[in-house]
């Protein structure tokens, strides 16, 4: 079910209700859940209450022995003339707390162990797991038995046992949903907006991936409940407390004489384990979508007064100014980024040299494979443990970033540096609110006081054209339309107030009318705000009509470098050339959209010669061609252009062609 929002066309268009499954209400209208939330309720109620519901004290003798049950005694009495009712609820309570105890700290302790390890790798994973592999080769209940037989019977000690030993799979679990959510996109485009590792983990992958931690320690409470009943039902349990293992014990002599003394216990546990099971099942169904109610409750508070524009500038990160203070906002200068892999490292970009000046929008172009995105990533540290910077520097205002620690890095990214991501739908917390997220940035603003950082919000949002702010603030990533997530992202881009956007095909998966709106929304922000944008995008029509140079790349390499004027009327490199001819529409209606034969060289693969050698038309021309004999260099041809070919370096007489 949606609702439209109107006035601003299809961007603008739906925020959707919350679909099925996506909250605790949902997961529990299934008849098995209800089932087990009831009975896991019921027996907690029980343990609760047990001195009001239990007839007599469970040790008092109140009858005759053995007697069955009747109207006196609902569940007869034992061997000793003691109410077997009683027994079982307060045997209720024994069992539970050991099983409730045991799994809350199994959860605490795998949760802890297993985020450190997935987050951290390295040594600190290898060290962690193999601290795990040797707790789950304990035998758990021969080790329980042990210490029982050491230190004599009592809960805390069973409890302390249970609890150290219990927690390996729950650890197991939660590093490996660790190691698939760090690398989800919304926590990347977290890390963007300069979030410190600390926080990272706390607000975005374990929300995400905490989930099937809890399903696991919800199944612990029945191991615990069995093993302390095996204890007690071989004389081990604690002489001073009841519980159902306790009772089993003492019906063992009498099971053909007095079946009720070993059927109501019995009952008991096994009802209880099913409970368990049941919510265990609903509880791993889906991570829930709504965040704890602190956090929803921070964009509720009254707003101060008015706040700042929301793109005020963002604040000065701390970092003095290199020697390139005063250059172009952003220089790169021969950067070199490898993959680390099995067979050895890889260049995916190989000695890239780009500019970019305050107020202007550069266009990254070229096929998938290309190294764009790896560019982008490598501009803002974002490039994860397989990925580096081999080579080169990335000067941003006069700052080396390539040189900075990831702490300084945090404090440039999101306030100086932003980035908006291809898919908007991944990159938002699916467990957080749109308002959340946008106040993860502001927060790290000095000029927002924590009251009016809500309204900066719905301003912002106002700001990218987003219908009813005021309701979009408390929505999820699943209730926006693609172009309303679109908008959102750029909001979070924006809140910092960046001096550089980077936009990493940002109109991906978008309609046309939502492609044009987004990409007026950054031409009007990189003209009223100063802020400089680098456009990476496939589409060399969305680069004509709103950047003023174009970058051609291919291979890992920049194979021009052009304003766009020139880049419809005097593009020199095949490469380009040939990207212009296959644009939609180039074509009449009675021809073939044109193409490149080939595919871009993979890392393997990457020659030595030119890189376009093996896909370019006029190298097929010439005998013995230079081109498969060494790469070209990038030179100038004329002002504000230069390209990487054969056809245009000084060494290669004219004649030759």
């Amino acid at each position: 079910m949606v609702a439209t929002e109107g006035g601003h066309g299809t961007a603008g268009q739906v925020v959707a209700e919350a679909s099925p499954g996506t909250g605790l209400r949902e997961r529990f209208r299934t008849p098995a859940a209800k089932a087990g939330l009831g009975l896991t309720g019921l027996f907690c109620i029980v343990a609760i209450a047990a001195d009001l519901i239990a007839p007599s004290d469970p040790f008092a003798f109140v009858g005759q022995a053995f007697k069955s049950p009747s109207t006196d005694h609902w569940l007869g009495t034992d061997d000793l003339g003691r109410d077997v009712l009683s027994g079982v609820v307060h045997g209720a309570r024994t069992s539970l707390i050991v099983g409730l105890v045991v799994a809350v700290s199994s959860l605490i302790i795998g949760t802890v162990i297993g985020a450190a390890a997935g987050f951290a790798g390295g040594w600190v994973d290898d060290v962690l797991m193999r601290l795990t592999e040797l707790v789950q080769v304990m035998p758990r209940f021969f080790l329980a038995l042990m210490v029982v037989a050491l230190f004599g019977p009592g809960l805390p000690n069973l409890i302390a046992v249970l609890a150290l030993t219990s927690w390996e799979l729950i650890a197991r679990v939660v590093r490996s949903a660790v190691l698939s959510v760090k690398e989800a996109d919304f926590v990347v485009a977290a890390r963007a907006v300069g979030a410190p590792a600390p926080r990272l983990l706390w607000t975005h992958i374990l929300p995400n991936a905490i989930a099937p931690a809890v399903a696991l320690a919800a199944l612990q409470v029945g191991g615990a409940i069995l093993i302390e009943a095996g204890l007690s039902f071989l004389g081990l349990g604690d002489p001073n407390r009841v519980s159902w293992g306790y009772m089993l014990n003492n019906a063992q002599p009498f099971v053909r004489r007095a079946w009720w003394l070993s059927v109501f216990p019995g009952a008991a546990v096994a009802m209880t384990l099913l409970g368990i099971n049941l919510l265990s099942d609903a509880l791993s169904d889906r991570a829930p979508a709504r965040p704890p109610r602190r956090i929803r409750r921070r964009f509720r508070g009254h707003v101060d007064g008015p706040g700042p524009s929301p793109l005020a500038e963002g604040p000065d990160p701390g970092l003095d100014p290199g020697p390139n203070a005063g250059s172009p906002l952003l220089a790169v200068e021969e950067l070199r980024v490898q993959f680390g892999t099995d067979v050895g490292p890889l260049i995916a970009v190989d000695g890239l040299t780009l500019t970019i000046g305050r107020g202007e929008v550069l266009g990254l172009v070229g096929e998938s494979g290309c190294g764009k995105t790896v560019t982008a990533l490598a501009i803002a540290g974002l490039l994860d443990e397989t990925t580096a910077v081999v080579d080169g520097r990335v000067w941003f205002d006069g700052i080396d970033l390539a040189a900075q620690p990831e702490s300084a890095m945090n404090r440039i990214r999101g306030s100086r540096i932003a980035m908006i991501f291809q898919e908007p739908g991944s990159s938002l917390d699916p467990v957080k609110t749109v308002g959340h997220q946008i106040g993860e940035v502001l927060r790290r603003r000095d000029d927002i006081a924590r009251g009016q950082r809500r309204q900066t919000t719905i301003d912002l949002l106002d700001r990218v054209g987003i219908p009813d702010p005021r309701r979009v603030v408390e929505a999820y990533a699943h209730q926006l339309s693609g172009g309303m997530a679109q908008r959102v992202m750029i909001a979070i881009a924006l809140a910092g107030g960046p001096d550089l956007l980077i936009a990493d095909e940002p109109t991906t998966a978008l309609d046309v009318t939502v492609q044009a709106q987004i990409l007026e929304l950054l031409q009007e922000l990189s003209e009223t705000e100063d802020m400089a944008i680098l456009l990476i995008t496939h589409d060399l029509d969305v680069v004509s009509e709103f950047a003023d140079r174009v970058a051609v790349m291919y291979a890992g390499v920049i194979v021009e470098e052009l304003t766009v004027d020139r880049l419809g009327h005097d593009p020199r490199h095949p490469y380009t050339t040939a990207l212009l001819a296959a644009r939609p529409g180039v074509a009449r209606s009675d021809e073939r959209l044109a193409t490149i034969p080939g595919t871009v060289p993979t890392m393997l693969e990457q020659p030595a010669e030119c890189r376009f050698a093996a896909r370019c038309g006029p190298r097929v021309e010439w005998e013995l061609s230079i081109c498969c004999e060494a790469e070209p260099a990038l030179v100038e041809t004329g002002t504000d252009h230069s390209v990487r070919c054969w056809l245009h370096q000084d060494s290669l007489d004219a004649s030759d062609t």
